[in-house]
Order: structure tokens, then C-alpha cells, then sequence
């Protein structure tokens, strides 16, 4: 099998699993699932197996999986006693037979699978293990990924693999013999063979497009894509694929994704500015954000193991999805799609978490995050569980910064600064006319909502001169007020100014006064 020469050449010669320390620490320390698939329960020629509940380090397989709309083969409470004891095969879906199998045939005794290993009904039970999600991918010995599977019926075993010849193809046997009067047989094939390219079909897929999916891959020490036609491999140093082709091997290291983009995050030196841009233009706008969720308020838990893993490396403060440290960039996210905020979802205004939309991070940073131009005075996020990177109910920021009343004018057509930069996201090709409390244009707006009848006012965030052909550039958070008291507000968007003649266009600047406000 060749993915067990991948495997041992990674255990030899790799130290993929060396490259998250601090995970590794809590799995040793006691930090492991409650429960495993021991595939070895049962003697061959049964092929049941049999939940077990763990209490020391094991090695083992790990799982990603899309799960589909059947969830009638959860674990439940009341089937967790019996499913303890035994697994009828024959009741697996697909796509956990064919996960059983594989682990088998890898020579590996235990497989982990959150729909079987978790009791789904358990509240407490599902929050305590889900913390762990992280600990749980980067310490397999390697995660199965049914990259092409839409669900677990489908199962993931390809039917048309590169390696092997199809006997549904198109064939012709041409006899002869040789000068020597030796009998010969040529076997042609058709010609069906179409390149392309391995990080892209990795990346296609319905497993693309599921939000817990992304940390998986990424936290994983090494994944073996099962696609319709391919077998691919990626750990944290190399890659492989099923038909061989050496350009995918020998350039992956370059492609900061997948386990790669994981030992990139756990990296201790790694410059914190560019630690930070690439959560937030690496991680949530290229691989999180676009995905798919089937419950809005697994937006922050489905990432929280890479929350963790970049907390561990960098001390930094986590506050519901973004980080204290840096702040004036991580409030200036753009939603690409103007949506309703969640109603299951008690992520704060100010938290990318509280929209379900692709997003980008639009202001200039190049060599470092422009100087906030604003005060954090206190913050608190309320959360919902014991985990501080799980689901929250709310939160604050108090601030005091330059404020004034702004007027929204509705225009399309206008498209943002930065859609020419394609890989980090765009905004559509919508904004709003953005300007100040006489009329005067200001630069552009995106609204993450109709801010209706409500006074918009902008508050400041950064200022830089950027490598553009702008002479400036001002970032801008756009809120309205709530509640009862004048001091409470809520964001509904961004706006940004560029100036080219700085004394001539600054005009507005004396409109915005010091205030202090809470953000919520």
C-alpha cells in the first residue's frame, strides 16, 4: 500500500511531528479524546468494532469527513452503553467502513471520528471533547480525508485511480512476432488522461467547503486525500501524489497551506506582524471564511484549535476571533456579502464571527500594522462555555478615540481599493459614498448592514502612508448607536479615505472630536 511507504518515510526522515509542541505537551499531559474506534477488537473474518474509552497515549488515525443531511448514526446517550460493547460493520455508513478499512490496512489499531466518538446529544460532552479538536488532528499518526465525499454514504474509495488501468476503458490488443518469430502482445489504452493540477483538486471538493474541515487539514501532522481519481499525500515538509509527479513533490513546501500553514503557525520566531496577517488574510480570508457551517454558532469553535495553536506560540489575548494585540487591523474586516447578522449566533458587532460571510482584511500592511489612532481601555467577551475560544454571548470593547457623525450616500458600481488583490479577498463590486456631517465626499464605505434611519458615525482607527499612489490613507470603523445610553454603539461597517493632496483633502479631520464609547 503506498501509503504506508509515505507514512514511514515521513516517521524517518520528517519531524512533522515535532512541529506543534504545545499541542503535543497537553496530548502527554492528559489532554486526549475520551474515546476511540478500536478497529482490532473482534478476530478476523469479523470486521465489527467497538467504541473505547481511553486514559493513555495511543497511536492512531484521525478522520475529516463531510457528514451529510443523515445524522441517525450519531452516538447518542442512549446507544453510547451498547456501541461500548459492539459495532456491527454492516451498520457503518460508507464512508466510516471504508475509514475502518484504511486504518486496518495502515496497520493501526484505533480511529477517531467526531460523529462516533462524541456523544452528539450531550452538551457537556460535545463542548468537553470539541475543545480538544485540535489536540486531537495535530497528534494522529495521520488524518484520512474524504476530500470528494458530499456525505457518509458516499464513502471515499476512488473507482478510477491514475495507478491502475480500468478495464471500462477503451482497449485494442494488436499480436504479432518478433524478427526472432517470438509471439508479442500490444495492449493500447485510450488516451484519457487529462493533467492537473494536485493543490487545486486538494482544494476542490465538498470537504473544501465544510468550516470544520479547514482546521483539520491544517493541524494535522499528514493527510492522505482520497479523491475520485487520486491519492494524494501532504505532511508538514513534503507532499505526494498517487501518480507520481515530481513538480507537485518538490514545490510544495512553498504552498502555505494544509499542514504546512500549520507548522508555519507554530513556528516560536515567526515575526508577529506577519503572524497576525496570516490568521487574518491567511486563514480566515483564504481558507475559513468561505466555507460552509452547518450550525451558525460553531463559527468560532470550528477554528479554535487553530486559535490555539497561534495563542500557544504568541501569549497574545483572544477575543472572539480576533486578537487584542494588532486591533486597529482586526476590527478593519470587510464583509464580501451584505447579510443579517446571525440569530444563533451571540458573537459581539465587532467580531467577523457575528456575520456568515466570506471576509477580507482590506487596510494597507506591508511591513507592519499602521499606529492605532485610537484607545483600548477595557474589554471583556462573556463566554458561553469554559473554553475561551469556543462560542461566546457577547461582549465588549471600550474605546476612546476621533469620532464625528458621517452621511451615507448609496451608489453601486464603485469597487474597492483592493479587488485587484484577488488572493485576499474582495468586497464585490458595491460601496457607498462615504462623507462628512456638511456633505463633503470623504472616500468609500462598506456596510455590513442598512444602517436604516440611524446616525452613522466613523471612528478612527489607523492611519498610514501606504505604497500606493496615494499620498495617505485613513481606516475607519463605521457604527450607530443602541440601547438607552448615548455611549453604547454597534459596528455595521468600514469606510477608507485616500488622499493624494493631503492639505487640500484633510478638510474633514477637524470634525472629529475625542470620545469615548463602548462597542458591543
Amino acid at each position: 500500500m503506498i501509503a504506508r511507504s509515505w507514512i514511514s518515510d515521513c516517521q524517518l526522515n520528517h519531524r512533522c511531528s515535532e512541529a506543534v509542541p504545545a499541542l503535543t505537551v497537553q496530548y502527554l499531559d492528559g489532554v486526549r479524546p475520551a474515546r476511540m474506534i478500536d478497529v482490532a477488537a473482534f478476530q478476523h473474518p469479523s470486521q465489527d468494532v467497538r467504541l473505547v474509552e481511553m486514559d493513555q497515549v495511543c497511536t492512531y488515525v484521525a478522520l475529516s469527513y463531510c457528514w451529510g443531511h443523515d445524522t441517525s448514526y450519531v452516538t447518542k446517550q442512549d446507544t453510547l452503553l451498547s456501541r461500548l460493547t459492539r459495532i456491527s460493520y454492516n451498520d457503518l455508513p460508507r464512508t466510516f467502513q471504508h475509514a475502518v478499512t484504511v486504518t486496518r490496512n495502515l496497520g493501526y489499531s484505533y480511529l477517531w471520528l467526531d460523529a462516533l466518538c462524541i456523544v452528539q446529544d450531550s452538551l457537556q460532552d460535545w463542548e468537553r471533547e470539541s475543545q480538544k479538536m485540535g489536540i486531537i488532528y495535530s497528534q494522529a499518526v495521520v488524518t484520512i480525508a474524504a476530500t470528494a465525499s458530499r456525505g457518509v454514504h458516499d464513502g471515499f474509495f476512488n473507482h478510477q485511480s491514475c495507478s491502475e488501468i480500468s478495464p471500462s476503458w477503451k482497449k485494442m490488443l494488436v499480436r504479432g512476432t518478433t524478427t526472432h518469430g517470438v509471439p508479442t502482445e500490444l495492449l493500447l489504452y485510450e488516451d484519457t488522461y487529462v493533467p492537473i493540477d494536485p493543490a487545486a483538486d486538494m482544494a476542490a471538493g465538498p470537504l473544501a467547503q465544510r468550516a470544520w474541515a479547514c482546521q483539520e487539514r491544517i493541524l494535522s501532522a499528514r493527510v492522505l486525500h482520497y479523491k475520485n481519481k487520486q491519492i494524494y499525500w501532504e505532511c508538514r515538509q513534503a507532499a505526494h501524489i498517487e501518480e507520481g509527479v515530481p513538480s507537485f513533490s518538490d514545490n510544495t513546501a512553498r504552498v502555505r497551506t494544509g499542514p504546512n500553514l500549520g507548522r508555519e503557525l507554530a513556528v516560536h520566531d515567526l515575526d508577529f506582524f506577519f503572524r497576525i496577517l496570516r490568521w487574518y488574510r491567511g486563514i480566515l480570508t483564504t481558507h475559513y471564511s468561505t466555507r460552509q457551517l452547518t450550525y451558525a454558532s460553531d463559527r468560532l469553535p470550528a477554528i479554535s484549535g487553530l486559535a490555539k495553536l497561534v495563542q500557544g506560540s504568541m501569549k497574545m489575548t483572544y477575543l472572539a476571533g480576533l486578537w487584542k494585540e494588532g486591533l486597529q487591523f482586526g476590527l478593519f474586516w470587510g464583509a464580501v456579502n451584505i447579510v443579517p447578522r446571525s440569530a444563533v449566533n451571540a458573537s459581539p458587532s465587532w467580531s467577523w464571527a457575528s456575520y456568515e460571510t466570506p471576509l477580507c482584511w482590506p487596510m494597507t500592511a506591508f511591513k507592519s500594522f499602521p499606529p492605532a489612532i485610537f484607545d483600548l481601555n477595557d474589554y471583556s467577551v462573556e463566554l458561553a462555555s469554559s473554553d475561551e475560544f469556543g462560542r461566546v454571548n457577547g461582549g465588549f470593547l471600550r474605546i476612546t478615540g476621533l469620532m464625528s457623525v458621517v452621511q451615507i450616500g448609496f451608489r453601486v458600481g464603485i469597487a474597492h481599493p483592493f479587488d485587484a488583490w484577488s488572493h485576499e479577498g474582495n468586497m464585490g463590486d458595491w460601496s457607498s459614498k462615504l462623507s462628512d456631517s456638511d456633505g463633503i465626499y470623504m472616500g468609500n464605505a462598506w456596510l455590513d448592514r442598512n444602517p436604516g434611519i440611524d446616525a452613522v458615525h466613523a471612528l478612527i482607527l489607523a492611519t498610514a502612508n501606504p505604497l500606493t499612489e496615494c499620498d495617505e490613507e485613513w481606516d475607519m470603523l463605521l457604527v450607530t448607536s443602541v440601547g438607552e445610553t448615548s455611549d453604547r454603539f454597534e459596528r455595521i461597517g468600514i469606510a477608507q479615505v485616500f488622499h493624494k493632496d493631503i492639505k487640500e483633502e484633510r478638510r474633514w479631520l477637524p470634525k472629529f472630536k475625542k470620545r469615548s464609547i463602548t462597542l458591543v
